[in-house]
C-alpha cells in the first residue's frame, strides 16, 4: 500500500497468500504487451502462495533484485537466537527458501520443544 499525504491508496491490490492465488498476468514493459507465463514453468506468484500455505508463520516474498525472501511473524525467543535462528532468511530459488525455512524449523523445534 502507498500513503500519499497520509491517506491510503487503495488502488493497489492486495493479494493474501494464505489462499489460492490465480495465474497474474506479467507486463512485458520493453514491448508494452501483457504476457503469460512459459508452459510448464509455475509463475512466481504461484511459488509465493504454495511457500506462504507452507510456511504460515512467515511472510513470504520475491525482491525486485530476485531474491526469495522470509521474515518471522513473531519475535524470536533466547533459546532460539542460541539455537542459530533469524527472523529473516533469503534464497536464490523458491526451493532454496523451502530448504532454509525447514531447517529453521527444526531448529525452532529443537530451541523450544
Amino acid at each position: 500500500m502507498r500513503r500519499s499525504r497520509g491517506k491510503v491508496d487503495l488502488s493497489i491490490p492486495i493479494i493474501d497468500f494464505s489462499r489460492d492465488v490465480p495465474h497474474l498476468e506479467k507486463r512485458d514493459v520493453k514491448n508494452n504487451r501483457t504476457r503469460r507465463g512459459k508452459g510448464g514453468r509455475m509463475s512466481f506468484d504461484r511459488h509465493l502462495a504454495e511457500i506462504a500455505r507452507e510456511f504460515p508463520e512467515w511472510t513470504i516474498w520475491r525482491s525486485d533484485a530476485g531474491r526469495w525472501w522470509a521474515t518471522r511473524h513473531h519475535p524470536l525467543t533466547m533459546a532460539q537466537r542460541e539455537a542459530g535462528c533469524a527472523m529473516t532468511i533469503d534464497a536464490d530459488d523458491p526451493e532454496g527458501l523451502r530448504g532454509q525455512l525447514r531447517e529453521q524449523e527444526e531448529r525452532a523445534t529443537i530451541a523450544d520443544p
